[in-house]
């Protein structure tokens, strides 16, 4: 079982979504995310938020074993909407998430 007081949900990368902005990350699936900016993640509405909250100029993504993903945030956000349409991704977030 995953959950523990600080852990309600796991946030797993299923897959990463290959564009110039994460080049080089395309073989990293299903890992699970444990910190974002060493922010412990406890659940995907938090992970969601500190992405949105974000004012670093990268975004770190790690696991307990200290795996990584690096992403320039200012270009992975203006890159956001192309990525979207080439993947037929409609909405960035679910409804209801913030809520």
């Amino acid at each position: 079982m995953y959950e523990t007081k600080d852990k309600h949900e796991i946030v797993i990368g299923l897959q990463v979504l290959t564009a110039d902005v994460n080049f080089g990350y395309n073989s990293m699936r299903g890992w699970m995310v444990d910190f974002i900016n060493g922010t412990p993640v406890r659940d995907f509405a938090q992970f969601a938020q500190l992405l949105e909250q974000n004012k670093n100029k990268y975004v770190l993504f790690e696991d307990k074993n200290g795996r990584q993903v690096v992403i320039n945030h200012a270009q992975a956000l203006q890159s956001e909407s192309a990525i979207f349409k080439n993947y037929g991704v409609n909405n960035r977030y679910s409804d209801g998430l913030f809520k």
